[in-house]
């Protein structure tokens, strides 16, 4: 089986949101938790009456949600800009004990027994190398022929 598509830089975004936001947000809120700790030694729950201000909540809302999404969002454009192979033409060849993926300025052959690991999302399929280190391939591309494509990644 043969796949082929051009991932878009929004795809890419959104994608690497979905997968690091999570983690950023929950290290953001320890770290800001850790940080008021050490500010605050003598904090007693009473004090969070000052946070009912909407200047101060708006602040801690604006430094734990947003301020990490808007400097993941910056990272990944940046990412995808400097890395010309995301942005190529790509052909994935799908054989019994490999895959083949073919841009305009590379080849790469993968033995399926070397995969990590293969994970399914609702838009994509992830062939992970190692732990980090993945190709994305967008559902769009493989079209109706998904089960077909299941059944050929299994084997």
């Amino acid at each position: 089986m043969t796949i082929e598509f051009q991932l878009k830089e929004k795809e890419y975004i959104v994608l690497m949101l979905k997968r690091a936001y999570p983690k950023v947000l929950l290290l953001s809120a320890m770290l800001l938790c850790l940080l008021g700790w050490v500010i605050f030694p003598g904090f007693k729950m009473e004090s969070l009456k000052y946070l009912s201000h909407p200047a101060a909540l708006t602040f801690f809302v604006l430094l734990l949600l947003v301020y990490p999404l808007f400097i993941l969002v910056i990272k990944f454009k940046r990412n995808f800009r400097s890395n010309k192979m995301l942005k190529e033409q790509l052909k994935i060849t799908f054989e019994k004990d490999f895959m083949e993926f073919q841009g305009e300025s590379f080849t790469s052959r993968v033995q399926s027994s070397r995969l990590y690991k293969i994970a399914e999302l609702k838009d994509y399929f992830l062939f992970y190398q190692s732990k980090n280190v993945f190709n994305i391939i967008p559902k769009r591309s493989i079209g109706n022929n998904i089960a077909e494509f299941k059944r050929i990644i299994k084997t």
